[in-house]
């Protein structure tokens, strides 16, 4: 079994590091790649992980990300198509999605972050599987005009992956202390989803009156100020969290980092997104909306700091650990289908055409890859339960474009009525209830 893994983040490396060792353990080969990115490339370096790096980053506007993914995508794609893999599994990677659709290989994606639309886009309606934390309602990705091929849910959050595996841990340097310290975590500035919010350093000052504060810059860039210590990438995280009094993070992933290790968290994400909603509504974590809030709110947090960390102690016991579950629904996947079907094509077989579907107007339609969803009948969208799991899974096969199916969902509350029903108006009751049964479905 032969397995490629794509990272593009930090958080993606860990989670994916993770998945990767759980897969070598049941005798898998795997090729984890990675990109050139500032903080990737510090956190890579001191993890000392077996990694090949294709392309970069891009930089911070949307036509820079888009060369940077197509020089990357054309070294990616005779790379995995001589390494042949069986499976490929990523979180938010475009060119993992299109490299792995072009070549005929099943990608399994395991992603968090539907309010990264522009990525869900890109990825989800390629993948064979899509996974995310049970916080995250399916009718988050349907807002995002994502309808994917099938759906599970595994109850814990990513970070677990890593925080379970101390030995992915690189030792702990003397500058990475912040034991007694507020953490204050900068924000994806160069994220094409994030904008505004509260300015880091400028929280930090703020803070800075009254406590001992260590600031966690992304990039190599930008002034603090006096009274605050400051920390530019190669960092890792749970070595900066271990015995902080308290964490503000205006980003996602550190914010859960902090909650699962007991260290009571104030997030000051600009906006909202479903995990930190959920966080946030089971009183894990508080929300700041500006800068004084978030002040108010650690004083707040440092008090109840020992209610803040039982809570959050009870609440990662719950957990599952997301690595060995992926490592498990890769393998269970491949077993399903026998991996010889899985196989990605070759790279001469991948500039070959494939076949049209029957019957198609002028066969100009690309045949559906095995182990992505079969066309219903007559265009009906089929939800097909798959019994005996662990968990959630549904496999939701579209027979037209995704698009031309979220168009129909929006719609729904005005479809035909039933032919035993026409001739009859159908009451505001009537309608309410379809609507209500409809928002339990997507739930």
């Amino acid at each position: 079994m032969r397995v490629w893994l794509d990272a593009l983040t930090p958080k993606q490396l860990l989670f994916l590091a993770a998945v990767g060792a759980e897969l070598e353990a049941r005798g898998a080969e795997v090729l984890l790649t990675t990109r050139h990115y500032e903080e990737l490339d510090a956190l890579e370096a001191r993890l000392g992980l077996s990694t090949v790096k294709v392309g970069s980053h891009g930089g911070g506007d949307l036509r820079g990300k888009l060369e940077a993914s197509l020089r990357r995508s054309l070294e990616l794609h005779g790379m995995v198509a001589d390494f042949g893999p069986d499976l490929a599994l990523a979180t938010a990677s475009p060119e993992a999605a299109r490299i792995s659709y072009g070549l005929g290989i099943p990608l399994l994606a395991f992603n968090d972050s539907p309010h990264s639309v522009a990525v869900a886009r890109l990825v989800v309606p390629l993948a064979s599987r899509l996974y995310s934390p049970w916080l995250i309602r399916r009718s988050d990705w349907l807002a995002a005009g994502v309808i994917p091929a099938a759906y599970a849910k595994y109850r814990s959050l990513d970070p677990m992956a890593w925080l379970l595996r101390r030995d992915l841990w690189p030792p702990r340097e003397p500058w990475e202390d912040a034991r007694g310290a507020i953490v204050v975590r900068a924000g994806e500035s160069r994220a094409y989803y994030y904008g505004g919010g509260v300015d880091a350093a400028e929280l930090a000052r703020r803070l800075a009156r009254d406590y001992p504060v260590v600031l966690l810059s992304r990039y190599s860039e930008g002034e603090v100020g006096d009274g605050v210590r400051a920390v530019g990438p190669g960092f890792f995280g749970p070595n900066v969290l271990e015995g902080a009094l308290a964490f503000v993070g205006l980003g996602g992933t550190m914010s859960q980092e902090a909650l699962l290790m007991g260290v009571p968290t104030v997030s000051a994400y600009p906006g909202e997104y479903r995990i930190e909603a959920e966080l946030v509504r089971r009183g894990l974590m508080l929300k700041a909306g500006g800068t004084e809030e978030a002040v108010e709110l650690v004083r707040r947090a440092v008090e109840e700091g020992d209610r803040l960390r039982a809570r959050a102690s009870a609440f990662r016991g719950s957990l599952v650990d997301p690595a060995a579950f992926a490592a498990e629904e890769a393998v269970r996947f491949l077993e399903g289908r026998g991996a010889s079907a899985g196989r990605g094509r070759s790279r001469q077989e991948a500039d070959e055409p494939r076949e049209p579907v029957p019957g198609a107007p002028g066969g100009e339609l690309p045949q559906r890859p095995q182990g992505r969803g079969a066309l219903g009948p007559q265009g009906v969208e089929q939800l097909v339960p798959r019994e005996g799991r662990p968990h959630e899974v549904h496999e939701l096969a579209p027979a037209a474009p995704p698009h031309v199916l979220q168009v129909v969902r929006q719609l729904i509350g005005h479809a035909e009525v039933p032919s035993e029903r026409r001739g009859r108006r159908e009451g505001p009751g009537a309608r309410r209830e379809r609507g209500a049964q409809l928002g339990r479905h997507l739930e």
